[in-house]
């Protein structure tokens, strides 16, 4: 018997179920594959990358709050002292209550420019900070070259007297003369010094620092030249400004005064009666005038 060759061709509409069931089949194997064996490899390689990555807390300061708040309180309470060209050693702090002496005025430079510090080692014992750069070695070299150039650098120190922390470091003044002859006076409304303080920030972390503390005068009022005290008006401010976003618990703001030079307290000028301008006696009538007003009225 003859079988008919129609018989011997292969339908054509089974060639187009093989191809694909075949290519079903390899996307099968293919899935099987990425799953059993490709993830495990692009887990590890992940992981691998992962581990070769320097921690966080060694890229940027990792601070929990109480540690930005025990910091906070150390350097706000701490009492500061700088030594000046004159090798005069100037102490100055925030003082909680005003004493029976009453408060006082800090050197003229003070009122004529702005102290920023900033510290020479790990003295609050960070992680952080104690991984120094090795290109950065001389902080005194790095601020005496600073641009704005400083009118001075002196050394200071800081310590906080209710659990003995000491901090040591710098103080970099500069004279608002001198950053106007440069011309770095910043143009910020209310922020002269702006220049200054953002060439500060740059050096404090280089050297992997979280804060730096300014002292910089702030006039409330007008200041009479014919004053016994002509900064009647004008208040030294001491503020923390940390160095890198998310440490805002660092920060903080309060009013210092002078509290000793060369290591003796300031005490209050005896009172002394001085004739004014030839109009000594018209001065005293009115006094006896008020005087006598008040024993009337009590009366």
């Amino acid at each position: 018997l003859e079988q008919n060759d129609e018989n011997d061709e292969v339908n054509p509409g089974y060639k187009w179920i093989l191809i694909t069931s075949m290519f079903a089949a390899f996307l099968s194997g293919w899935a099987a594959y990425y799953v059993t064996i490709s993830s495990k490899s692009h887990k590890r390689l992940h992981n691998d990358a992962f581990n070769n990555v320097e921690p966080l807390h060694v890229i940027r300061p990792i601070l929990t709050e109480n540690e930005m708040l025990s910091i906070n309180e150390r350097v706000t309470y701490s009492e500061t002292q700088i030594w000046t060209s004159t090798d005069q050693g100037v102490k100055f702090r925030h003082f909680m209550q005003v004493s029976d002496n009453g408060n006082f005025n800090l050197p003229d430079f003070f009122y004529d420019g702005i102290l920023i510090g900033i510290s020479d080692g790990n003295h609050h014992n960070i992680e952080y900070t104690n991984i120094r750069e090795l290109s950065f070695t001389d902080l005194r070299k790095d601020l005496e070259t600073l641009i704005p150039e400083p009118t001075y650098v002196m050394p200071r120190s800081s310590q906080y007297n209710e659990t003995k922390w000491i901090d040591y470091g710098f103080a970099v003044y500069f004279s608002y003369d001198s950053l106007k002859k440069q011309n770095m006076v910043s143009r910020s409304p209310g922020k002269p010094f702006q220049m200054a303080i953002d060439a500060m920030l740059t050096v404090a972390r280089n050297y992997r620092q979280v804060y730096i503390t300014i002292w910089y005068p702030n006039k409330f009022g007008v200041d009479s030249v014919d004053s016994d005290n002509k900064y009647l008006h004008t208040v030294i401010v001491q503020e923390i400004i940390p160095t890198r976003t998310g440490l805002n618990g660092l920060k903080s703001s309060v009013v210092v005064w002078l509290s000793a030079i060369n290591n003796i307290e300031p005490t209050k000028p005896e009172t002394v009666i001085r004739k004014s301008n030839g109009r000594f006696s018209d001065m005293m009538t009115d006094i006896i005038k008020r005087q006598n007003e008040s024993t009337g009225s009590q009366n």
